[in-house]
């Protein structure tokens, strides 16, 4: 195996500032460490041809894995991004959890291995509600217990697969959010969520111009689940 370490993974990136063709690069367990993920993301913020980086096990912490993530609000092009087997926690999860709020064209990101805890799970949720590109995100961690925010993410990444409009995924979205709202199973807020998915309805209705879709919307508000009479009663 050869590990061809900063120096070299520095100069490689230097490169790719103004190339042009080469599309994929892997450089998986070759100890680049956060200098060498912090000059791959100063070049990709250029660079208009890779599409496919692979960086995992290479000692990446949250410095290197948060300078990856700000190269994505610049980057249009790269649509592949692994970074499992790393060493960042929340911190760089975090980073990425916002920069999916604006990048439109990553479609997979695997972070699995990592040392991201729920807190950076919850993150991921909230950012794919906005996102309408990504539909694969790695996060299989021994840290990550919380396992009604993992599903959570990975219905919104199923929403994202199967769709073909953004305006589609972000319906959708809508519609789920409520009704995770309505079967909140902590009953002490179970006020507060009806009235979060009343208001939620209300904000959204006018940007909903398909009558069936306003169906849709009120349907899961009020009648498909056990606590409906609740939530109508609450309106």
């Amino acid at each position: 195996i050869n590990i061809i370490g900063v120096a070299a993974a520095t100069a490689l990136a230097g490169m790719l500032s103004d190339n042009s063709t080469i599309a994929t690069i892997d450089l998986s367990f070759n100890d680049i460490g956060d200098v060498g993920a912090t000059a791959f993301a100063d070049s990709l913020r250029t660079n208009s041809a890779l599409t496919s980086l692979n960086l995992s096990g290479n000692y990446v912490g949250d410095a290197g894995s948060t300078a990856l993530a700000g190269m994505l609000s610049d980057n249009s092009t790269l649509t592949k991004l692994d970074l499992s087997d790393n060493r960042f926690g929340v911190a760089g999860a975090t980073a990425f959890a916002d920069s999916l709020r604006t990048n439109s064209t990553l479609t997979s990101l695997n972070l699995s291995h990592n040392d991201i805890s729920d807190a950076g799970v919850t993150s991921f949720a909230d950012a794919l509600h906005t996102n309408s590109t990504l539909t694969y995100l790695g996060l299989y961690s021994d840290n990550i217990t919380d396992f009604i925010q993992n599903n959570k993410f990975w219905e919104l990444t199923k929403i994202n697969a199967r769709t073909n409009s953004r305006e589609g995924a972000r319906r959708q979205k809508i519609i789920l959010r409520i009704k995770w709202m309505v079967n909140a199973e902590d009953e002490d807020e179970a006020g507060a969520q009806y009235e979060a998915a009343i208001a939620l309805a209300l904000e959204e209705i006018g940007s909903l111009p398909e009558p069936e879709h306003r169906r849709e919307l009120f349907h899961t508000l009020l009648g498909s689940t056990g606590r409906g009479k609740d939530v109508a009663a609450s309106v």
